[in-house]
């Protein structure tokens, strides 16, 4: 027998306990092999600028570095922990006679059978879903005609990225046996370990840093406000929430679980119970065993978790942040002296009626002023009110000296944070030095954001006879019914316009000074929609393929454990079956670890979620609980199936070992 066919025996031999690790490199390398499936396409290759304007074009080189990246991290993790376990293995092996130097070979040679195995299958499986993929990444990214090909540069690009990342961990994760005696290889390398009593202050530590960061998450209102922002402790703050939470969940699982189970064995009554004693007793060795695992799987879960939730609500609503950008659908400012007026409210409303959308228009006149060193456009209360009922907002109604504040952007909470304007009670135009009592803030924007302007509502006689100084625009607001499906309508007024601005502006070379010349504004909603969707639906796609990947190599993680700690418990309940355990309590006993093991990481990696999310939804105009609870929901179904799949080969493989 030549050596490398011992090291494929040795593989084959391992087959079971290698198929998790093999099944997640498999999938990472399928995606990525999809992803560059789509970067090499002919098609895209002639199509101008669009590597600088696709945004799923932008994300898959971001993404292929991600999947390349945790690869390293997680082959390094998973051979190091089957190193580990076939300890013994090598102890056999060294007795016969094996050198050092021909061990370091042997684990080579097995690692790169796997890989190779790996990008085969891997790129075997992408080949199959090519086609499918192409055609979900055609109707994101707006390409047609993205036709099957042969893959030539996808295939050499993967083979040649995992040949060169499998080649690495290979040489240098023999490093990770060193030269040891035999006895210790032969006892697979487990040393008996006193058991340690935990540490009280590091338990309370790891506690604090967890509710530390859990409260930050969770009111970021109480420490971000323009102090804290100007002095950068706002912002420390912000940045020390993820190291708190990381640090905390690690000394929760090294110190405070076992604080925990220490609790437990105190409580006599319920420790001497049934079948108690035999699992908590072992508790603790499991779990400092597993340290390393439980903190993994939970930090991994966190990612997916919140990566996917807010990737789905972003996706999900992105027609309503649309709309409380751009409340109107079309809205035309125009300037004074604009002699474009005419023409284009008459084009826009006759593309309108040509296309058979329902429309309504107001139009109003603004004042543009300043108030605090900021922009303000200043609106009559009478105009307001019928932009608010088309909105459904609510009235508004004013005294002399009273004024509305409407803000530039949603959700408030965070210009509220940033911006000093609206906390203000009095407002101070800066053209007549008039003094105005702030009655209320809005919550929404009426205006579209890209104005960059506050809008301050006065009554209409304020407006009328103590400002009309002002130079005066014209606006026009028109209410679409079914306007997400304007957008051939929007481009012919974009190209109109566009064209127009040429014409009025021609000899301008700068284009600060060429925007200072135009005397219109256009605002559409339709072109923003498609460009965020797009955005969105790529981010979903691509953070969902991602979020997979993280959770499958967490439940490969978990597998290793239970496979390499079956040895060692099948021995364990060898020995108790001799002084009359029976079958039903080994299996009750192995199912309450196993769920410790599984659903812990999984619980408090939800919790972590929650807060992140949290966090998240103070920056937001909307709620995520819904697609939270979904996630949630799906992984933790997930989780279950997972956990009865792994449990039934667990308790077959006991038995085997276990005559009862």
């Amino acid at each position: 027998m030549k050596f490398w066919q011992f090291a494929l025996r040795n593989v084959i031999r391992n087959a079971r306990a290698y198929f998790a690790y093999f099944l997640s490199s498999s999938f990472s390398i399928t995606v990525f092999f999809s992803f560059a499936v789509y970067r090499y396409h002919p098609r895209l290759q002639h199509i101008q600028n669009y590597k600088e304007t696709g945004p799923l074009f932008t994300l898959i080189g971001f993404t292929q570095f991600v999947i390349v990246l945790f690869s390293f991290f997680f082959l390094v993790y998973s051979i190091g922990t089957f190193l580990n376990v076939r300890k013994k293995q090598f102890g056999v092996l060294t007795i016969l006679g094996i050198s050092h130097r021909q061990l370091k070979r042997l684990i080579f040679l097995e690692n790169m059978i796997i890989g190779l195995l790996s990008i085969f299958v891997g790129i075997q499986a992408g080949l199959v879903f090519s086609n499918f993929f192409l055609l979900i990444t055609s109707k994101i990214s707006g390409i047609n005609g993205l036709y099957l090909y042969w893959p030539s540069e996808a295939i050499q690009t993967t083979v040649a990225t995992f040949l060169i990342l499998f080649t690495i961990v290979s040489i240098f994760t023999p490093a990770l046996i060193r030269t040891q005696k035999i006895v210790h290889l032969l006892r697979g390398g487990i040393r008996g370990k006193k058991e340690r009593s935990p540490s009280v202050i590091i338990s309370i530590f790891s506690l604090l840093c967890l509710f530390s960061g859990y409260i930050f998450a969770a009111y970021p209102q109480s420490y971000i406000t323009e102090k804290s922002l100007t002095n950068g402790i706002g912002l420390l703050i912000i940045l020390a929430i993820i190291p708190l939470v990381t640090i905390g969940t690690y000394f929760l699982f090294s110190q405070a679980s076992f604080l925990f189970i220490w609790i437990l064995k105190k409580r006599r009554r319920f420790y001497m119970k049934k079948t108690n004693m035999l699992w908590i007793s072992d508790l603790a060795s499991r779990v400092r065993i597993n340290i390393n695992m439980l903190f993994v799987v939970t930090m991994l879960s966190v990612i997916t978790f919140t990566t996917i939730t807010t990737l789905y609500a972003f996706n999900k609503y992105t027609k309503a942040s649309i709309l409380e950008a751009f409340p109107f659908p079309f809205t035309y400012v125009s300037y004074e002296g604009n002699i474009l007026e005419a023409k284009h409210i008459a084009a826009l409303e006759t593309e309108l009626r040509t296309d058979k959308f329902t429309y309504q228009k107001h139009k109003a006149i603004i004042y543009k002023d300043k108030a605090a060193n900021e922009e303000i456009w200043i609106i009559k209360q009478s105009d307001y009110n019928i932009l608010a009922k088309f909105l459904n907002r609510p009235q508004v109604q004013l005294t002399g000296h009273e004024t509305y504040i409407v803000p530039r952007y949603s959700p408030i909470p965070l210009e509220l944070l940033t911006n000093p304007f609206l906390k203000q009670t009095k407002i101070t135009l800066q053209s007549n030095k008039k003094e105005f009592h702030i009655k209320e803030t809005a919550t929404k924007p009426i205006i579209p954001e890209d104005a960059y302007a506050y809008l301050i509502v006065l009554q209409d006689h304020a407006v009328d006879n103590e400002i009309p100084h002002l130079e005066p625009m014209t606006f026009y607001n028109f209410q679409v019914d079914d306007w997400e499906n304007t957008m051939p309508l929007t481009k012919r007024i974009l190209h109109m316009t566009t064209e127009d601005i040429k014409s009025v502006s021609p000899h301008t070379d700068q284009q600060g000074e060429q925007d200072k010349k135009v005397p219109f504004q256009i605002f559409t909603s339709s072109d923003e929609l498609y460009v965020d969707k797009r955005w969105n639906v790529a981010n979903f796609f691509i953070g969902t393929f991602l979020g997979i990947i993280f959770f499958m190599g967490a439940g490969s993680v978990l597998y290793f454990r239970m496979y390499t700690d079956l040895t060692r418990e099948a021995e364990k309940y060898k020995t108790i079956t001799k002084i009359g355990l029976t079958k039903a309590e080994m299996t009750c006993s192995a199912t309450i670890q196993l769920a410790i093991l599984f659903f812990v990481p999984y619980v408090i990696a939800s919790i972590h979620t929650i807060f992140a999310i949290k966090f998240i939804q103070s920056t937001l105009s909307f709620s995520l609980l819904k697609e939270e609870i979904l996630i949630l929901g799906l992984f933790g179904i997930i989780e279950i199936i997972f956990f009865f799949l792994i449990r039934s080969f667990y308790i077959q493989k006991l038995s085997q070992h276990i005559k009862l």
